[in-house]
C-alpha cells in the first residue's frame, strides 16, 4: 500500500533505514562495553564522575549491559530502570533505589554503585583502593576480627599482615625529591617518639591536619577523604597510640611531613596497593 500510494520505493527505503539502525546498534553496544569495562568493580560496577561525562545514549547502552550481565537476563529490563540509575547521579549522598531481580543502585561520595544486594562491599573503595591485600570488610580479615589487634613496624624491615605488607627504611635526608605515591610515604622520622604501628581504628584517634597543629578526630578525616562509613572499620593505619600517622591509600599526618630541617626520613611502602600510582 505504501509502494503504491507513498513511494514507490518504500519497502526498499525502510529496508535501507533498518540497516542502518542495526548496524548503529552494533557499534552502540560495541562502544558502551568497551566504557563499560573500566567501572567493573568486583561483581558489581561502581561509576564514577567520568562515566557520567560519556554522551547519554552510551551511559544507557552500558547500564542496559551491566543490569542484563548482574541479572542474567533482559527480561523486564526498561529503560525506566536506566533512567533512575542516571537520576541517582544527581542526588544526595545515601540515596538507594531498588531493582528487579534483586539488584540496587546507591548514590556515594563519588559515583553510584550498582550490584545485587549483599555484594556492594565487593565492588567498592577497598577492593579498588587496597588491590592486592588481603582486607575484606568491616573488621574481619579471613575470617579472623583485627579490631584489637596491632602488627609492629620493622625499621628497617618488613613485615607481613592481614592489613597488607608494610615495608620501612630509613635514609639521610639531604633534600632529595619526595615520591609522590598513594602507596608509598616519606615522613620525618626524628619526629617520631614511638615505634608506629600496622592497626585498624579506635575510638580516640586523631590526626594533626596543619602546620599549627591542629588535630582532627580520624572518623572526621575519613569523612573528608570521602570514604563510605562501611569501609572504615579495614583502612590499615600506622598508627603510634592515638596518633594516625598515615591512613594507608590517602592522607599522612602533617605533623610528620618532610621539611628542610629533616635530617632523617622514614620510608614506608605499603605493598598490597597499585605501587605505580
Amino acid at each position: 500500500m505504501l509502494e503504491q500510494q507513498v513511494n514507490g520505493k518504500a519497502a526498499a527505503h525502510m529496508a535501507e533505514t533498518a540497516a542502518r539502525i542495526s548496524q548503529a546498534e552494533e557499534y552502540l553496544t560495541q562502544q558502551s562495553c568497551l566504557v563499560l569495562s573500566e567501572f567493573q568493580k568486583g561483581k558489581g560496577y561502581y561509576f564514577t564522575e567520568k562515566f557520567f561525562t560519556e554522551p547519554q545514549i552510551i551511559q544507557v547502552y552500558a547500564l542496559q549491559q551491566a543490569m542484563e550481565q548482574l541479572a542474567g537476563r533482559r527480561k523486564d529490563l526498561a529503560a525506566v530502570h536506566y533512567e533512575k540509575v542516571l537520576e541517582l547521579y544527581e542526588m544526595q549522598t545515601g540515596r538507594r533505589i531498588s531493582l528487579p531481580y534483586h539488584m540496587e543502585a546507591r548514590r556515594d561520595y563519588e559515583g553510584v554503585r550498582l550490584c545485587r544486594y549483599g555484594e556492594e562491599k565487593s565492588a567498592g573503595m577497598i577492593g579498588e583502593k587496597h588491590k592486592g591485600s588481603d582486607i575484606q570488610n568491616g573488621k574481619t580479615v579471613c575470617g579472623k576480627n583485627i579490631s584489637d589487634r596491632e602488627w609492629k613496624i620493622r625499621i628497617p624491615g618488613t613485615v607481613t599482615s592481614p592489613l597488607g605488607i608494610f615495608s620501612a627504611e630509613i635514609f639521610l635526608y639531604e633534600g632529595q625529591k619526595i615520591e609522590e605515591k598513594k602507596y608509598t610515604k616519606w615522613m620525618d622520622y626524628d619526629k617520631i617518639e614511638k615505634n608506629p604501628y600496622i592497626r585498624t581504628r579506635r575510638t580516640g584517634d586523631y590526626m594533626v591536619i596543619n602546620a599549627q597543629g591542629n588535630t582532627k578526630k580520624l572518623n572526621r578525616c575519613m569523612i573528608d577523604e570521602k570514604i563510605p562509613s562501611e569501609y572504615r572499620d579495614s583502612i590499615p593505619l600506622i598508627a603510634c597510640g592515638k596518633e594516625i600517622l598515615w591512613m594507608v591509600g590517602s592522607r599522612i599526618n602533617e605533623r610528620y611531613k618532610i621539611n628542610p630541617q629533616t635530617r632523617k626520613v622514614l620510608v614506608l611502602n605499603y605493598q598490597g596497593g597499585n605501587e605505580n600510582e
